[in-house]
């Protein structure tokens, strides 16, 4: 603002009134044109920097497909080839390797194998190659059955043990009607499997 702009606003005022008023105004503009400088300096600053970072960002993207190409180029036909070759082998490895999970978990779960416990067999068993994957799948199948058996039949054995025997295994003269009605039924079937003709013994 010019003394003649202070003029028109106002008419009446002095020169020493004019001049009060200048310097209050600059007193204020003064320190926003020197905080808008710095903010314009950083600003500026900030944008060279942005600049000089996609330049190099550029450079080194030009960089590295310069020494691909020349890596590439370096490469005899053989190599390429058996890179090629690597790349297809992996790839069918991997896809084996699902195929014959999936095999393996069918065996698992068709003997009721379910869970963590599959999950930590299926980690034991299956291979890249198909027909092992199967072998070592059905040999847990059947270890499996094999113990449960086992168990079965240890629990058999020692319920048919505990019973009294018809012909001096247990109270003299056999079992008698009352006492095979007091075992469980699990007892009376176990006894029966291992003597078909037992309740012809009882005594009367």
């Amino acid at each position: 603002m010019t003394r003649d702009d202070v003029r028109k606003i106002f008419p009446e005022a002095s020169e020493q009134q004019i001049d009060s008023i200048l310097n209050g105004i600059g007193a204020e503009i003064n320190p926003l044109k020197n905080s808008l400088g710095d903010v314009t300096g950083q600003l500026n600053a900030a944008n060279a920097a942005l600049s000089a970072s996609q330049a190099s960002e550029t450079a080194l993207k030009a960089q590295v497909e310069d020494l691909t190409s020349k890596v590439n180029e370096g490469m005899t036909a053989e190599e390429r080839i058996a890179a090629l070759q690597k790349e297809a082998e992996d790839s069918k490895r991997e896809y084996q390797l699902k195929s014959n999970s999936l095999d393996a978990k069918e065996i698992l779960v068709g003997a009721g194998i379910t869970g963590d416990q599959l999950d930590a067999l299926l980690g034991l068993v299956v291979s890249d190659d198909a027909e092992a994957t199967k072998k070592a799948a059905q040999a847990i199948v059947d270890f499996d059955a094999a113990r449960a058996a086992a168990v079965e039949q240890a629990t058999k054995d020692a319920v048919l043990k505990s019973n009294p025997k018809p012909n001096g295994g247990g109270s003299e003269g056999g079992v008698s009607r009352e006492e095979f009605v007091k075992l469980s039924y699990a007892d009376q079937m176990a006894a029966l499997e291992e003597n078909p003709d037992l309740l012809k013994t009882f005594k009367q």
